[in-house]
């Protein structure tokens, strides 16, 4: 493109002239840039994508070119026109754009405008057609109107006509759209024969349209079409006249889609209706073009070959992501409410999958429904709860959840680097074959006396080799139980300490309650310091690892491995002490937080001993994954609970248990569970919740919109609802089944674990488990929660009853879906592996037909590689 001479006015340049800012400190003989000069000086592009290129001229403070100046380039207004770093400007739309020339702070401007020319017109869509003479054609004429360089020129009037005797146009003169096109409706003239008509815009050639007039006697028509109501995949008859005898002599179409013709005569029609891509019940046109006009019938109601029926409680899923495809019939009243996910059961937290959910409106058998309704949620007519139960104030409640918050990323962080770290002590191990006899790194083998001195290694939480940095302590052996060695750091705080009376309580606690249920549930530990019991070390090096009240380290089970020195060849478990006067600089812990607190932590890392011993050390095997250990040692913590307080499984607890009596033991399990479905706290809930959160979790993933303890409640509350409906009919119960997780199937781990041991597809048993999240006692329509099937049941709680708890108490939330309803809607969302985006579907009183359909934002299939389930329950 280059600027045309009426419009430079003679090429006269424009002379900028700016000073410069700050002094010349290279003397007054220095070339400094005082003004740019930019060429041509002005200018205007008359087509989109039209270029010019511009030049610059850089002068000093004395008027002279500065040869080499490196000159930058910019457009005030990119979506006007462009400007390269070479000066080259290109059109973008009509307007105006300052294009500048810099060199430091000295600058150049030039206007340049676009403005379209009209160049041409063509004719894109509507020549050449055939119809029936006095009637309108069955597609518009359509003309563009562009500029030099083929782009649609807006705002320009075009004139169409049709010549004396062939019809009119409806309208007679249109503007151009924003693409240059404008159209209009040509009904013919009354003759039979060719007929042509015109389309005219001012300063351009006309361009010319023509079509076959028929005489109404010899075009094909139709006149009936039987069924009433067509139905894709069946067949269906035309009545009428005019059609080809052959099948092939006819081209029928069902709503714009292709329909294959199985038997023909000049009078009948057998017809196939086409299968649709998710459409609804619809009113559509069918239309059969015998030689060179085509017929059209009025409206007829099209549904798809089956829908959507389900009764209350009553679940479909779908694992072919090509049908993923929901139909629904029309509803006169009532009140229909579904809850529908899309669940990605793979282990790979780290993938990701868009997705786009997209509702189609539809028809009735006759007419198009009123508007939708509002969409209700979930409501659960569970009573509510009193906040006056232990525990049970917001602020408690909200600090539990910070506490239990920071203690799970530190452990995670522990777990991390054993999972990363550990696999190859095993290797070492299995190539040494069974341990030495000899390695003996405690300072007392066997059980030890009262009052011995035992020289420990406590690893070092904040480094970032774990079995090379640790502290030695000398620690004394305080109370000698049946199931565990209770020892004290000689170096710990001594204000407020724990007594010898303190220590013989959580002793007895340990052996009758947590040692006994973690291994009658995971199994027996191993015992590689040969003195049949558990080492207990209190000591205030925890204390200073910020995060942690208590854990265990399994590298302790690979003793003599010279890359992990710090081993001290033995099940010990690490607690925190007292340390009021925070001396260990990571905040004061009193003497009833530490005792408080001692039981559940024990029990929750006393079953990662169990874990490692069970699986690595006695069968030879491999390491759970990460976040199945957590769920379980998570779970550990219910059951001793259970254990202490008399409870058993299956009971579906509420609140009065949750955060009353058994919350000492039950609030860590429980506020995990929250966080998996986005609490923030003070009725917040954070979006993308639970479908970008997962049961998989780890340390690893960023940008999760929950806090990272929420996989720990997220993995509980699974191996919970397995045990749930698996441990009453499983030999041996519940302890069983839990005690075969470890170590049946020692060399699997994961989802290859559960499905191994339950004999189940465990994609199935996933979508089971989060639809159960939905359902569990939520309370319908019928005003009982009666209606849950048991598959979708958590038995052991009652999730309706603690999340109006929480509500009411601390402002916490609950799952809360987004809702969708029987009418034109669509969103785009995504979901992690080993998590479920939940939507509600729901409308009161008479719907329309809908068709609910998830693809990629793009609209094709989604991928397999998170293995995508589409499954839907109906609620009422």
């Amino acid at each position: 493109m280059r600027f045309r001479p009426a419009v430079l006015a003679g090429r006269a340049a424009v002379l900028v002239i700016l000073a410069a800012c700050g002094g010349d400190s290279s003397g007054p003989d220095t070339p400094t840039p005082a003004s740019i000069t930019i060429q041509p000086g002005a200018g205007a592009l008359d087509a989109i994508g039209a270029t010019a290129q511009l030049t610059a001229t850089v002068k000093d403070q004395h008027g002279q070119p500065i040869a080499g100046a490196t000159v930058t380039w910019h457009s005030g207004s990119e979506s006007i026109a462009t400007v390269n770093g070479s000066g080259l400007v290109t059109a973008v739309a009509n307007g105006s754009a300052d294009i500048t020339a810099s060199v430091g702070s000295v600058q150049g401007h030039l206007m340049v405008t676009v403005a379209q020319g009209v160049r041409a017109m063509v004719k894109p869509f509507g020549d050449a057609q055939a119809g029936v003479a006095g009637q309108p054609l069955s597609a518009p004429l359509v003309v563009q109107v562009n500029d030099r360089l083929g782009h649609g020129v807006a705002g320009v009037a075009v004139s169409f006509g049709a010549d004396a005797g062939d019809g009119s146009m409806s309208p007679a003169t249109a503007m151009t759209a924003a693409n240059g096109q404008a159209q209009t409706t040509w009904t013919l003239g009354g003759t039979a024969g060719a007929q042509r008509a015109s389309a005219v815009v001012a300063g351009l050639d006309s361009v010319h349209f023509t079509a076959t007039a028929v005489d109404p006697a010899d075009a094909p028509a139709i006149t009936a079409i039987a069924p009433d109501t067509l139905v894709e995949g069946q067949s269906f008859t035309i009545t009428g006249r005019n059609f080809s005898a052959t099948p092939s002599g006819n081209v029928v179409k069902v709503d714009g889609d292709p329909a294959t013709v199985t038997a023909a005569t000049p009078t009948s029609l057998t017809v196939v209706v086409p299968s649709s891509v998710c459409k609804p019940v619809r009113l559509a046109t069918v239309s059969v073009q015998a030689g060179v006009v085509t017929a059209t019938s009025a409206a007829v109601p099209v549904r798809p070959a089956a829908f959507t029926t389900l009764a209350v409680g009553q679940e479909l899923v779908v694992q072919d992501p090509t049908k993923f495809c929901l139909q629904f019939a029309p509803a006169a009243g009532g009140s229909d409410m579904y809850v529908m996910g899309l669940s990605a059961p793979a282990e790979l937290p780290g993938a990701v999958l868009p997705f786009r959910v997209q509702a189609r409106g539809g028809a009735s058998a006759g007419a198009m429904m009123g508007p939708q309704l509002p969409v209700p949620p979930i409501a659960s007519a569970m009573p509510r709860v009193a906040p006056s139960m232990r525990g049970g104030s917001g602020a408690s409640l909200r600090a539990s959840r910070e506490l239990l918050r920071g203690r799970a990323r530190a452990e995670a962080k522990l777990r991390g680097w054993e999972a990363r770290t550990l696999p190859t002590l095993a290797a070492h191990r299995r190539r040494r074959g069974a341990l030495s006899a000899s390695v003996a790194p405690l300072a007392t083998t066997g059980t030890p006396a009262m009052g011995d001195t035992l020289t420990l290694r406590v690893p070092n939480l904040a480094a970032s080799n774990l079995c090379s940095s640790y502290t030695t302590i000398r620690a004394v052996v305080r109370v000698i139980g049946s199931a565990g060695i209770w020892v004290q750091d000689v170096a710990n705080p001594t204000t407020d300490a724990l007594t010898l009376a303190d220590m013989q309580a959580a002793s007895d606690e340990f052996d009758t309650n947590v040692y006994a249920t973690d291994v009658a549930y995971f199994g027996q530990p191993s015992d590689i310091d040969g003195n049949g019991r558990v080492i207990v070390v209190l000591t205030w090096q925890v204390n200073k690892s910020k995060g942690i009240l208590g854990f265990v380290f399994s590298g302790d089970l690979f003793p003599g491995d010279p890359s992990c020195p710090q081993s001290n060849g033995g099940e010990l478990y690490y607690g925190q002490v007292p340390d009021p006067a925070n001396v260990a600089g990571t905040g004061a812990r009193s003497k009833a937080d530490v005792l408080q607190q001692m039981p559940e932590l024990i029990a929750h890392e006393f079953s990662h001993i169990i874990q490692t011993s069970q699986r690595v050390i006695l069968h030879d095997g491999t390491f759970m994954e990460g976040w199945e250990m957590e769920g379980q040692a998570t779970f550990a913590e219910e059951l001793v609970g259970q254990a202490v307080l008399g409870n058993t499984s299956g009971q579906n607890y509420g609140a009065s248990v949750g955060f009353g009596t058994g919350y000492d033991w039950y609030a860590d399990p429980l506020v995990k569970w929250m966080e998996y479905f986005g609490d923030l706290g003070q009725n917040q809930q954070a979006a993308n919740a639970p479908d970008l959160c997962t049961v998989y979790g780890n340390l690893d993933l960023t940008n999760l919109p929950c806090d990272v303890s929420a996989f720990y409640g997220a993995s509980w509350i699974l191996q919970r609802y397995i045990g749930d409906q698996y441990g009453p009919t499983y030999p041996g119960g519940l302890q069983q089944l839990t005690r075969d997780w470890v170590a049946k199937n020692p060399t699997l781990s994961g989802t290859q674990n559960i499905g191994a041991l339950l004999g189940v597809d465990y994609d199935q048993l996933f979508v089971r488990f989060a639809t159960a999240l939905a359902l569990d006692d939520q309370v319908n329509i019928s005003g009982s929660a009666s209606w849950v099937p048991s598959q979708f049941s958590i038995t052991s709680w009652n999730s309706s009853n603690l999340a109006s708890y929480v509500s009411t108490c601390c402002g916490f939330g609950w799952l809360a879906p987004p809702g969708m309803g029987f009418a034109d809607d669509s969103a785009s969302r995504s979901v992690r592996g080993g998590s479920t985006a939940y939507t509600v579907l729901s409308a009161s009183g008479a719907h329309p037909a809908a068709a609910i359909q998830v693809t990629t934002p793009g609209g094709a299939p989604l991928g397999t590689t998170l293995r995508p389930a589409l499954w839907i329950v109906r609620v009422q």
